[in-house]
């Protein structure tokens, strides 16, 4: 298995004249939205976690939105992202994300690191250092872009261009990182902020513990840690879950038999309200989610059991829609 470092192969631009050229916008408009970028990203709802504490969120407003998407759709465009990397890179989810991880087959032992509040600490320097370093733009260029994708000295989770710029806050090092681990027998990727290795031959206590310094060593030199309390180890004879849906099944994938068994105890649900003729807009909200939640373990995981739950669905829809 090949890995490559992440590279962009566009123009290396020199001035904000070029920049705005190159997005298809008048200059002075990029200048003027510069200046106050930080005024255009608002606040989600914040999300409670799982493990505790809160996520914080941003939507970002126009014209600043437009800009975002040119700066993705026309940079990064040009960016060929490593191969281990997956979280928002196009033609890539969280299936092929789990069967990279069985590229030596079935694995022995499955590691996943979370990188704590990962997005809040990568700063606007940082971001900076990949317009700089990576795409080798000048430095005018560079401080520019940096004021645009970021807001209060952080990359925003919610930015179409955070993904990207997440990918590759670690294009230095993190493919030798990959390489070394590849020749001890390990698959290294990650997913944004959720680091996987497989172990694909016998393991012990000491190569667990020398992957966990490694990977916790890594993120320290970049100035993050490793959330110890979703710092999980499982050995091939138990469910192997990624992304917390996808399970690694003697190296194919399926969908997470406790995920299974929720989507069928919530049609069961939905069908008594629906016969029950319940018809309002949490019924069609629980369609919406419920038609999502089978097209997501058909595709994970296809078999005629969920077809025919899905026909069942189809056939239930409800009245008011949303």
């Amino acid at each position: 298995m090949k890995i490559n470092k992440s590279y962009y192969s566009g123009s290396k631009l020199k001035t904000v004249d070029e920049l705005a050229q190159a997005l298809g916008q008048r200059p002075e408009i990029l200048i003027k939205i510069a200046t106050t970028a930080d005024s255009y990203y608002c606040h989600n709802e914040p999300i409670l976690k799982e493990s505790g504490g809160v996520r914080k969120t941003y939507f970002v407003k126009e014209p600043l939105k437009a800009i975002l998407k040119k700066i993705k759709n026309r940079l990064f465009n040009k960016v060929v992202f490593s191969g281990f990397l997956f979280g928002g890179v196009k033609g890539k989810d969280i299936k092929s994300n789990a069967g990279y991880l069985c590229n030596l087959g079935k694995p022995k032992a499955l590691l996943t690191f979370d990188i704590k509040e990962f997005y809040p600490s990568i700063t606007k320097e940082q971001i900076k250092n990949i317009w700089l370093q990576f795409f080798k733009f000048a430095e005018p260029v560079a401080d520019f872009l940096a004021e645009l994708t970021t807001v209060s000295n952080q990359l925003p989770q919610g930015a179409c261009t955070s993904n990207c710029l997440a990918n590759l806050i670690f294009w230095e090092h993190e493919h030798n990182l990959a390489k070394s681990l590849f020749k001890k027998n390990m698959i290294y990727n990650r997913f944004v902020d959720d680091i996987n290795i497989t172990i694909n031959s016998n393991y012990t206590k000491h190569h667990l513990s020398f992957l966990n310094k490694t990977i916790i060593s890594f993120l320290k030199n970049y100035g993050f840690s490793i959330n110890r309390k979703k710092l999980k180890i499982t050995p091939q004879t138990s469910p192997m879950i990624t992304n917390k849906s996808v399970t690694l099944n003697n190296g194919y994938l399926t969908a997470g038999k406790l995920k299974r068994e929720a989507v069928r105890k919530n049609l069961f649900e939905y069908l008594r309200n629906y016969k029950n003729n319940i018809q309002n807009m949490e019924l069609t909200a629980m369609y919406k989610r419920l038609e999502a939640q089978l097209k997501f373990i058909q595709y994970i995981h296809p078999n005629n059991t969920l077809k025919k739950m899905i026909n069942i669905l189809e056939k239930h829809k409800p009245a008011i829609r949303i």
